[in-house]
């Protein structure tokens, strides 16, 4: 996993990408003061843990998970999805 800080719009905290490697690129906005910012990770890392990438899953329910820290775990991935490498 690679964490940047970087300018984002205003309006976007952060963002989590997934790689074919199996990897993940967070971007943290260089707007936010470092309480947010650490913040903002936890929420992306929780993306991660919820494996919202990997779920067939609508983006306000994973959007509701990250926020409440309730993202299931543990769940069977997809054949064919690589096991990310943190």
């Amino acid at each position: 996993m690679f964490v940047r800080i970087i300018p984002l719009p205003r309006r976007v905290g952060a963002v989590v990408l997934p790689n074919d490697d199996g990897t993940y690129d967070v971007y943290i906005s260089s707007h936010l003061d470092q309480k947010q910012r650490e913040q903002k990770l936890a929420h992306e890392l929780r993306h991660v843990a919820g494996e919202h990438f990997y779920r067939d899953i609508d983006v306000t329910l994973a959007e509701a998970e990250a926020r409440s820290g309730g993202a299931e775990t543990g769940r069977r991935r997809k054949k064919g999805r690589k096991e990310p490498r943190l």
